[in-house]
């Protein structure tokens, strides 16, 4: 059964994931808010990409990747990822290959990079906050999965790579040690994709899910 279609993960929020590739195929308002949403991130926050205007976009957009959007019933993105196939250029390669120490930079077909992976701070309300990183995280596995995809690559700063690990439990293999990039830490790490890794988190899905229900009983 895929993760994404299960009455699990239905339940998990009232969130709103979509996959949407190439911009012209993405209703404008919600790229110009993903975009915006990446400016605050990339630009304001974590200095990694020099401001101009107020939407973060570079050259990787025009490759026709694949989005993961995470929605508050509001509208509001929440969090967010860009998908690419790392056979072509990638991130890792063009733009960060400090990351990589002195390992060789995976170019297969079975490798995809997640970039421009962003959650939005909390506002006092983690539960929220942790499920929908839980979402956007299935998301992206559940698709890896679906595609054949054997292992995912990401660029982040640290302080999302310990969320991810701890909301998640995915093991996370780092390329090299964090660098200093802007006004804070970037690291690369990958974790494997298989059936068994997302059996593993639907378990803690539902563990999650249950424990929440639990404390609102109590």
């Amino acid at each position: 059964m895929s993760l994404g279609r299960s009455p699990l993960w239905m339940a998990l929020m009232n969130h709103q994931i979509s996959f949407l590739k190439q911009s012209n195929q993405i209703p404008p308002d919600l790229l110009r808010r993903l975009f915006e949403f990446r400016h605050e991130v990339f630009v304001q926050r974590l200095g990694w990409v020099p401001a101009r205007g107020a939407e973060e976009v570079d050259y990787f957009d025009t490759l026709g990747p694949h989005y993961a959007v995470c929605q508050d019933q509001d509208g509001q993105v929440i969090a967010g990822a860009r998908l690419l196939p790392m056979a072509g250029p990638s991130m890792l390669r063009d733009v960060f290959p400090a990351l990589l120490g002195d390992r060789p930079c995976p170019q297969d077909e079975g490798t995809w990079e997640i970039s421009r992976f962003a959650l939005r701070p909390t506002r006092g309300d983690r539960t929220a906050h942790r499920r929908a990183l839980l979402s956007l995280v299935g998301r992206m596995l559940d698709f890896a999965v679906d595609r054949g995809i054997h292992r995912l690559v990401a660029v982040s700063d640290t302080r999302l790579e310990r969320l991810v690990a701890d909301a998640t439990g995915l093991p996370i293999h780092r390329l090299s040690s964090p660098q200093r990039i802007g006004t804070d830490w970037a690291v690369a790490g990958w974790t494997d994709v298989s059936t068994a890794a997302r059996a593993a988190l639907a378990d803690r899905l539902r563990r999650d899910r249950a424990r929440d229900d639990a404390r609102t009983a109590a």
